[in-house]
C-alpha cells in the first residue's frame, strides 16, 4: 500500500528512483546514516523518533489495538493476561513494555507470521496498528474473523527522510502530498488493500 503511495508520489514529481523493501532494522539504519540519503515509510511520528528524520508529510491516522480471532474487545486493562504478538522494536512493542507487559512475543517486521501464530493458537491477539492487521489477515483463514478492540492510542503515519535530504526533493514531495489528498488518491489507494472498517477517518490534512 505504501510502496504504491511512494512510488505515485515519485511518478508525479518525475523521479524514476525504485521503491526498495528492506527489513525495517536496516531501513532505519539507512535513513539515519549520515552517509545515505533516504526515504523512508511508514514511519509513526514519536517523541523518541523526532531529531532522527525530517517528518515529510503526514499520509494517514493510525489507530493501535488489540486485536484477536477468539478474545473480542480486548482493551489496555483486559489484554494483560495474554499472549501478545508485536513487531519486535516497533512503537507497538515499546508502548506494551512501558505499560509493564510481560507476555509479549516480538517478531521481525513483516505482516506474514503472526496471523499464522494467530491461526495456529500461538498467540492470543495482536498489537499493532489496525489497517496493517486488516492488510494481514487478507487471504488467510482469519479473514473477517478478527475483531479488533478500542483504540488504545493514535498517530499518524508520516512520510519521513534521512536529515540530509534536500530541500527541493521535500518540498516536492510536500506538494505531491498535498495534491493526493486533495483529490482523494491516497485513500482510493488505502482501499484498495483494506476494508472500509480498518480506514480511520481522515482529518484536514495540512
Amino acid at each position: 500500500m505504501f510502496v504504491e503511495i511512494v512510488a505515485e508520489i515519485e511518478r508525479r514529481i518525475g523521479n524514476h528512483t525504485k521503491v526498495r523493501v528492506v527489513p525495517w532494522s536496516r531501513a532505519q539504519y539507512m535513513a539515519t546514516d549520515k552517509t545515505t540519503k533516504a526515504i523512508i515509510f511508514p514511519m509513526a511520528r514519536l517523541a523518541s523518533r523526532e531529531d532522527k528524520y525530517i517528518w515529510i508529510a503526514k499520509i494517514f491516522p493510525a489507530r493501535f489495538a488489540f486485536c484477536s480471532d477468539r478474545y473480542p474487545n480486548l482493551n489496555i486493562h483486559t489484554a494483560r493476561k495474554y499472549r501478545i504478538a508485536v513487531h519486535e522494536n516497533a512503537p507497538p512493542e515499546l508502548f506494551l513494555k512501558e505499560k509493564g507487559y510481560s507476555k509479549l512475543l516480538p517478531v521481525p517486521f513483516g505482516v506474514g507470521t503472526i496471523p499464522k501464530m494467530l491461526d495456529l493458537g500461538r498467540v492470543d491477539a495482536w498489537f499493532s496498528e489496525v489497517s496493517l492487521i486488516d492488510y494481514g489477515v487478507q487471504g488467510t483463514p482469519l479473514k473477517g474473523k478478527v475483531e479488533c478492540g478500542p483504540n488504545v492510542f493514535e498517530v499518524w503515519q508520516y512520510i519521513a527522510g534521512s536529515k540530509n535530504i534536500s530541500d527541493e526533493v521535500v518540498i516536492a514531495y510536500q506538494k505531491a502530498v498535498k495534491d493526493m489528498h486533495a483529490e482523494g488518491v491516497i485513500e482510493r489507494i488505502m482501499l484498495k488493500y483494506l476494508s472500509p472498517k480498518a480506514i480511520t477517518p481522515f482529518e484536514q490534512v495540512d
